[in-house]
C-alpha cells in the first residue's frame, strides 16, 4: 500500500457526498440521517431579540423589495428559452441568501425552492409560506414545535411538526399536507411517533408513513391520500420496528434488518407477504420494480420474484454490493462489491477505510457468477461503481462498451464489453 495522508472519517464521508453522486438507496439512507437529526435536535438556534420578532410581522414589504437583489430570475426562465431545455441551475449562494434573510428576520426555514419561489418558514406559533413577497398563514403551531419538510407529490408537499413533549409521551407528532396551488392545508390524524414518510406514487397518490404509539408500543404502516387526506392503516405490528421502506405503483416493501414484508395487490386485494427473515439483523432492501424485489445480507445478494414468490441466490458477496445493471438477456446482472480490509469501529477507528473492490456478472441462466475484475487498496468513498452514460473514449464509441467510474474517484475509469467481458481500466488521462 502507497503512504497516504491519514484522513479523518468525518472529512471522507464530506468528499464522497460533494464528488460523488448518490443513487436513489443512498439518497434514501441521507434522507433517513436527516430524519433522525430533525427529531432529535430541536431548534439549531436562539431566538432573536423581541424587537425583531414584531417587525417580522411588517416584513412583507421588504421580503418583496429584497428579492430583487437575490440573484434568482424565475419568471425569466418561464417565459424565454426553448422548449424542453435543460432548467437552469441555481447557485448554492442564492439559497443561503434566502435562508439567511428569512433568519434574519426570526424564522426558522423548512423549506426554499428557487425554481417555484414558494418558500416555508415558521416561527414561535405559526407557519408561514412565502411566494412572490406575500407571506400566507398556513398552520399554528405550539411553542418549541419543531417543523420539517417531508416529502412531495406533484402540487402536494408534506410537512410534519413534532412537539418538545413527545419524548416524554404527552403529546403526537402532526402531519400536514399542503396544496402548493391554492396553500391549503390539510391536518393528519396521528398517533404518537411519525417515524418515516414517503410519496406513494398510486392511484390515487397518497402519502406513505410510519408511526409509533408511545403507549401501546405498536407501529402503524399508513397511507394517506393526498388530495382528500383520508387515511388507511395498511398493517399494524408489535415486533421490531420496520425503519426502511420502498415502493413502486401498487407494491411496497419494507424491513427492519430481521425481517422483509411485502405489499402487493393479491387476487383478494392487498396482501402483505414475509419474503424473507434473517437472525443477525442484516437483512436490507436494495429496490423493488413491477417483477422483482432486490435484497442483500451480509453474505449474499437475493432477487425475490413478485409473481412466481420464489427466492433465487444472485451472488455469494461477502462485501456491500451495488447493481450496476439490472439482468438482461445478454448481460444478466453487472455487481460491484466492496469488501473491507478490516473491520471498522466508528467509535475508535480514525484511519482511512481501504478495501477490494471487485466487479462480476451474475444471474445468467445456467452460469456461475463470474468475476470479471477487481482492485485491492480502494478507498471506502469509491467503493461504488457507477455506469456513465456517455463515453467520448476513442476507439471505444460502440454499443457494447460500457464505461465505469469509482465514487469520488476521477484518477482512473473501468470500460466493460458486454459481449466478451473484457475489462479495462484506463487512466483518466490517457482516455483520449
Amino acid at each position: 500500500m502507497q503512504d497516504r495522508a491519514g484522513l479523518p472519517e468525518s472529512l471522507e464521508r464530506a468528499f464522497e457526498h460533494v464528488k460523488s453522486e448518490p443513487g436513489d438507496f443512498e439518497l434514501a439512507s441521507k434522507r433517513a440521517a436527516a430524519w433522525a437529526t430533525v427529531q432529535q435536535k430541536g431548534r439549531r438556534g436562539q431566538w432573536l431579540d423581541r424587537w425583531k420578532l414584531f417587525i417580522a410581522g411588517l416584513a412583507g414589504v421588504a421580503v418583496a423589495a429584497l428579492a430583487v437583489l437575490i440573484p434568482v430570475q424565475v419568471s425569466h426562465w418561464q417565459t424565454e428559452g426553448q422548449p424542453g431545455a435543460v432548467p437552469p441551475r441555481y447557485s448554492q449562494d442564492a439559497y443561503q441568501q434566502k435562508v439567511d434573510h428569512y433568519r434574519s428576520l426570526g424564522f426558522e426555514v423548512v423549506h426554499v425552492n428557487l425554481e417555484s419561489g414558494l418558500d416555508l418558514v415558521y416561527d414561535d406559533r405559526t407557519v408561514y409560506a412565502f411566494e412572490d413577497g406575500r407571506r400566507t398563514k398556513l398552520f399554528e403551531i405550539d411553542r418549541d414545535d419543531r417543523v420539517a419538510y417531508l416529502d412531495a407529490h406533484g402540487a402536494y408537499i408534506a410537512l410534519y411538526s413534532t412537539s418538545a413533549k413527545s419524548a416524554k409521551g404527552e403529546d403526537r407528532d402532526d402531519l400536514y399536507l399542503l396544496n402548493t396551488q391554492t396553500l391549503a392545508t390539510q391536518k393528519i390524524d396521528t398517533t404518537g411517533e411519525v417515524m418515516w414518510a414517503q410519496a406513494w406514487n398510486v392511484l390515487p397518490a397518497k402519502l406513505l408513513y410510519a408511526q409509533r404509539d408511545p403507549h401501546s408500543k405498536k407501529q402503524q404502516i399508513v397511507a394517506a391520500e393526498w388530495k382528500t387526506g383520508q387515511v388507511e392503516v395498511l398493517l399494524e405490528t408489535g415486533e421490531r420496528y420496520y425503519n426502511r421502506a420502498r415502493n413502486y405503483y401498487q407494491s411496497v416493501v419494507i424491513d427492519n434488518g430481521y425481517g422483509i414484508e411485502l405489499l402487493v395487490e393479491g387476487d383478494t386485494g392487498r396482501e402483505w407477504r414475509e419474503i424473507a427473515r434473517s437472525q443477525d439483523g442484516s437483512l436490507q432492501t436494495y429496490d423493488i420494480d413491477g417483477d422483482f424485489v432486490h435484497y442483500f445480507d451480509k453474505s449474499a445478494f437475493y432477487r425475490y420474484s413478485i409473481r412466481e414468490r420464489q427466492t433465487i441466490p444472485i451472488l455469494q458477496t461477502g462485501g456491500e454490493p451495488q447493481i450496476i445493471r439490472y439482468g438482461s438477456s445478454d448481460y444478466a446482472y453487472l455487481i460491484s462489491v466492496y469488501k473491507e480490509n478490516e473491520p471498522y469501529e466508528p467509535l475508535t477507528s480514525s484511519k482511512m477505510r481501504y478495501g477490494t473492490l471487485e466487479l462480476w456478472r451474475a444471474g445468467r441462466d445456467g452460469e456461475a457468477p463470474h468475476k470479471l475484475w477487481s482492485k485491492a487498496d480502494v478507498a471506502h468513498i469509491d467503493r461504488h461503481l457507477f455506469e456513465l452514460t456517455t463515453t467520448g473514449i476513442a476507439p471505444h464509441q460502440q454499443a457494447d462498451w460500457i464505461e465505469l467510474k469509482a465514487g469520488s474517484s476521477d484518477n482512473w475509469r473501468l470500460l466493460v464489453n458486454r459481449k466478451t467481458d473484457e475489462v479495462k481500466e484506463v487512466p483518466v488521462n490517457q482516455q483520449n
